[in-house]
């Protein structure tokens, strides 16, 4: 079976990744805006923008998920046309792509690989923090939820005693 890279030259297996990078790189800014517009929901407790996030991003991520792969694929075969090992990081991938005469491509390849790793390192921030703001939102609605559902939701007795919500004790004036 033939490689992927079989007689394409380095140059072209590095634009190929590049080109896959760029298209990743893509799709997380616009995930990272759709988290932002998700945050900004979930304090406003704004359920039907929550949802209609929650679809754009079904959305992006399904245009999201096979880049990944697709990267893995042509880093390998270049890494292979290069004679360097299939799962050979991007930094040697561009010293060597440097090394071969395509320092362009090199510094292109150099900064794409970081942008696309702090870019899924930032959606993974940005994704803890909506989820602990939707866990407090929940926890919020929850405690909403017992107090009006309580049997004995407190208040005043007839004789003017003040009756503390959840408690059978009755409190007067005299404390």
């Amino acid at each position: 079976m033939a490689d992927v890279g079989d007689g394409l030259e380095p140059d072209r297996l590095c634009r190929a990744l590049l080109a896959a990078l760029t298209r990743q790189r893509d799709v997380q800014a616009l995930l990272m805006e759709q988290v932002g517009r998700m945050r900004d929901a979930v304090v406003r407790r704004d359920s039907a923008a929550v949802q209609a996030v929650v679809a754009e991003q079904h959305e992006a991520l399904a245009v999201l998920e096979p880049l990944p792969e697709r990267s893995r694929l042509a880093a390998q075969a270049l890494a292979v046309r290069l004679g360097l090992a299939v799962d050979a990081p991007s930094a040697l991938l561009a010293r060597r792509m440097a090394a071969a005469g395509h320092p362009d491509l090199a510094a292109q390849l150099r900064s794409l690989a970081a942008v696309v790793d702090e870019g899924a390192a930032g959606l993974r921030q940005a994704n803890a923090l909506n989820a602990l703001l939707l866990r407090q939102a929940l926890a919020f609605t929850a405690f909403g939820l017992r107090l009006l559902t309580q049997t004995d939701p407190g208040g005043y007795t007839e004789a003017g005693t003040a009756r503390v919500a959840g408690q059978r004790q009755m409190l007067d004036a005299s404390g």
